[in-house]
């Protein structure tokens, strides 16, 4: 179906114009252009939360390749030219379970997380509960987390 083009009728996974031109449902309505403002304010939403895999996705989520494609590449340069905040994460027992507490450069506590059970933890949903954490009190940076050993944790440490 042609951008914009009139009424469309779902038929299963595919999807019919009212000239008869039949293609599959995802390229007719990855296109559409209310679509395509619904997956760039949910990217907007996830880079707000520091949540790079979600930009992602919504961004590829997109079907018109060239449009994805300039979301993406803005969104990357603007990644870039964010300064960076670092914590240093470390992990203490306490009376409620156990406590990941995030210190920054200059040895300031700036967050706390309470972790009940962390051998069912996986990083990548306490990096995101990290990320929305510290989000919450400091905006317009990108934020990296390593262990006390210097290991710098990235998407590779998700599982």
């Amino acid at each position: 179906a042609a951008q914009g083009g009139g009424a469309r009728a779902m038929l299963g996974p595919m999807a019919m114009d009212a000239g008869g031109l039949m293609q599959r449902a995802h390229d007719v309505w990855s296109t559409h252009p209310g679509y395509i403002g619904l997956c760039k304010n949910e990217a907007a939403k996830a880079e707000r939360e520091g949540d790079d895999a979600a930009v992602r996705r919504q961004l590829n989520n997109i079907g018109v390749p060239g449009i994805a494609a300039d979301l993406l590449r803005q969104y990357e340069e603007r990644q870039r030219d964010k300064p960076s905040l670092v914590l240093t994460l470390s992990l203490s027992q306490s009376s409620s379970g156990f406590l990941l507490t995030g210190t920054g450069i200059d040895g300031e506590s700036l967050l706390t997380l309470t972790i009940e059970k962390p051998e069912d933890a996986k990083y990548g949903a306490v990096a995101k509960e990290l990320k929305k954490e510290v989000g919450s009190r400091v905006s317009g940076m990108a934020f990296k987390f390593v262990l006390s050993d210097g290991t710098l944790l990235s998407e590779a440490h998700d599982d």
